[in-house]
């Protein structure tokens, strides 16, 4: 299975795994152009890609990053008014979190 990248750059901005455990991760997130810093908690889901002629699922699961519909689901940003409240709150999320899927 593909897990998750430890580090990977998008857009202007570079994204740093923080914390991982078999059921949630966390990142931290910083521009390369600007101060802006903050972090995003979320369960890890696996996903599949598919062959689009058959329309069946490959044999080649990975863990899935959220997009934009996934937040506020399955997935938190976190920013708050200083750095050291945004670390201690993406801890807490990801503390609630950090369960099996059937359990949360």
């Amino acid at each position: 299975m593909q897990k998750l990248h430890n580090i990977f750059f998008k857009s202007d901005r570079t994204y740093t795994q923080l914390l991982r455990s078999p059921y949630a991760a966390a990142y931290e997130v910083t521009s390369n152009i600007h101060s802006d810093r903050y972090y995003e908690v979320f369960k890890i889901k696996v996903g599949f890609k598919y062959d689009f002629e058959t329309m069946e699922k490959t044999t080649d699961p990975y863990e899935k990053y959220p997009s934009n519909e996934d937040f506020g689901k399955w997935a938190w940003c976190i920013q708050r008014a200083n750095n050291e409240a945004s670390i201690i709150a993406a801890i807490d999320r990801f503390n609630i979190i950090n369960t099996p899927a059937n359990e949360n």
